[in-house]
């Protein structure tokens, strides 16, 4: 008896140990992508050479004559940017701002791996194979993105996300600490605004009725969205900036890389409409008419306020046992995933960094899931969106039928997984796991 417990214990031992150094040897992968990511050159996609831009001309602001200067990120954005002259350090070169912004964009990225190996550990009772597993997915999905994923802000949204998991997946009501978290968090981007319904329903659902519910849920809402309407308002008055048609871009602007602009490319194809594209802001964009792109911020508004209230239906239906699931947690990260899955697809100015927002929270789930399918498809969106924006950009600039069809296959596989998220979304929340 003795005897095969001690065996079980070396057993158990040898499998500890086998998991740890496998965990070593993710790390180094996780490191050596990283670094090279921090070397590689920025090729044609990178938005630093507009963030140096606007370092320059706002350290120019305090001399005179006076500089028209407006600014068209957020204002933790701005932070960042601004972050050496703020603190007295002159950045003189666009090199060596590079290197001060990909280091900090690095610095993000170590941050939101340590969070999420905490969180998988805690709240997800992840064992030591899953979390080999999430630290291998984060670094092969952000692998796929080594030419843009320090060049830009995308890492920003990615940690505010995983804030917004950690907030949500609490059994507990949100604390005011919490909402002013979400709150502030809207200062770093202003796309969090469009989550808002999701905390709200989360802080309604422990009312005893759904009438009760249904009340509560409104309320909230509408108390979230004035305050925060008022806040934006505000900030508008002080710098000048319009923050919310910021979530949907100029009217008439729609990324090159966005589902509409691929209807539009294969209409083009057949001369139903003229394709135009205008250079601005550092940006490539598809320009339409002002009908068409107003009609299109109306269609994307409609998509999310359906979603909204078919999601809040079945929520609230089946809130009994809502709570009660042994995978909660697993559960709101699917709702989460499915909300930002919708929105970021619906979006006129959605482009391939928009993915660099859902690596913490698809990481996540490769790790628990066994859907192969699903893993397929979402590794080939990153592969064909590496591939559009290091080959195919100016192709598509130039509507090259080979990289359009590409484009359109991405995109058709982001609506195919998005679709099968739901579905499966829809028979977790109504007939269980």
């Amino acid at each position: 008896m003795k005897f095969s417990k001690m065996l079980s214990q070396k057993q158990h031992q040898g499998q500890k140990s086998l998991a740890h150094s496998k965990f070593v040897k993710v790390a180094f992968i996780f490191i050596f992508s990283r670094f090279y990511a921090l070397i590689s050159s920025p090729q044609f996609y990178s938005e630093i050479n507009n963030y140096y831009n606007y370092y320059v001309k706002a350290s120019k602001l305090i001399e005179l004559p006076y500089i028209d200067f407006s600014f068209s990120y957020s204002l933790i954005s701005a932070i960042i940017i601004l972050l050496p002259e703020i603190l007295g350090f002159n950045l003189f070169s666009l090199k060596i701002f590079q290197i001060y912004f990909a280091s900090l964009m690095m610095l993000i990225d170590i941050i939101i791996i340590l969070l999420l190996i905490k969180f998988a550990t805690k709240r997800l009772k992840f064992t030591q194979d899953q979390i080999n597993n999430l630290v291998l997915y984060y670094s092969i999905l952000g692998a796929a993105f080594f030419f843009m994923i320090y060049h830009n802000l995308a890492l920003m949204m990615s940690l505010i996300i995983l804030m917004l998991i950690v907030i949500m997946t609490d059994k507990y009501d949100l604390t005011r600490s919490k909402i002013s978290l979400i709150i502030l968090s809207l200062v770093a981007k202003i796309n969090v605004i469009l989550f808002i319904p999701l905390i709200a329903l989360k802080q309604s659902l422990r009312r005893e009725s759904n009438r009760e519910v249904i009340i509560s849920f409104v309320t909230i809402l509408t108390s979230f969205f004035t305050a925060i309407l008022i806040l934006l308002c505000i900030i508008d008055i002080l710098i000048n900036d319009k923050y919310l048609s910021n979530i949907f871009y100029e009217n008439n602007y729609l990324n090159i890389e966005s589902i509409y602009s691929s209807i539009l490319y294969i209409l083009g194809g057949y001369n139903l409409v003229d394709i135009e594209f205008n250079y601005d802001k550092g940006r490539y964009y598809l320009i339409t008419s002002h009908f068409v792109g107003f009609f299109l911020t109306l269609f994307c508004s409609m998509v999310l306020l359906k979603y909204y209230i078919f999601l809040s239906y079945f929520i609230i239906k089946s809130r009994n046992v809502f709570f009660k699931k042994k995978n909660y947690n697993k559960l709101i990260l699917e709702i989460l995933l499915v909300t930002i899955m919708v929105t970021i697809i619906s979006l006129k100015g959605f482009s391939s960094q928009y993915l660099i927002w859902i690596i913490p929270i698809i990481s996540l789930k490769f790790s628990y899931s066994n859907d192969f399918a699903q893993k397929l498809i979402i590794i080939t969106i990153f592969i064909l969106s590496s591939y559009i924006n290091l080959f195919g950009f100016f192709n598509i600039l130039t509507l090259k039928n080979l990289d359009i069809a590409i484009l359109a296959l991405r995109n058709l596989l982001l609506l195919i997984i998005t679709i099968n998220m739901i579905i499966s979304l829809y028979k977790k929340l109504n007939y269980g796991n």
